[in-house]
């Protein structure tokens, strides 16, 4: 996982061409765009200290401008991205519109804002919410 400043020895990731380096924000994919030197590998001791939740911890989505932890997971990516003929640390393609530049997804992500109900019914077919398409449809339950 990565957070805060980059770890002793780590190499920070270059900026992304076209994007500001200290902006973060989230993609519509859910990936996060962090300010490249805001990441760091966790250490033993950040863990000792509790000083990140698992929330905090990311991991990354391949592409040139990422670091991929040194542990077991790191090996991981490698191994399972070798499959398919490819090398986590060699992302750059000939064709711009070939490379990714990658991103981070959150390993752990904790819901905010939800409510819940309890419904009950009095046959097996009926509905008890209001869809996607009765919503397109302007119909109510």
């Amino acid at each position: 996982g990565a957070a805060g400043q980059p770890a002793e020895g780590a190499d920070a990731p270059p900026a992304d061409k076209g994007e500001a380096a200290d902006e973060a924000g989230e993609g519509a994919g859910g990936e996060l765009h962090l300010p490249k030197l805001a990441l760091r590998a966790l250490t033993q001791a950040d863990v000792d200290a509790r000083t990140f939740a698992i929330t905090d911890v990311l991991l990354p989505l391949p592409g040139t401008d990422v670091l991929y932890p040194a542990n077991e997971v790191g090996a991981l990516y490698a191994e399972v991205m070798a499959v398919d003929g490819l090398d986590p640390h060699d992302m750059d393609r000939k064709v711009r519109e070939h490379s990714l530049a990658g991103g981070y997804r959150k390993l752990v992500v904790c819901p905010g804002e939800m409510s819940h109900a309890l419904l009950s019914y009095t046959h097996p077919d009926q509905q008890l919410t209001v869809t996607d398409m009765d919503l397109l449809r302007e119909r109510p339950p």
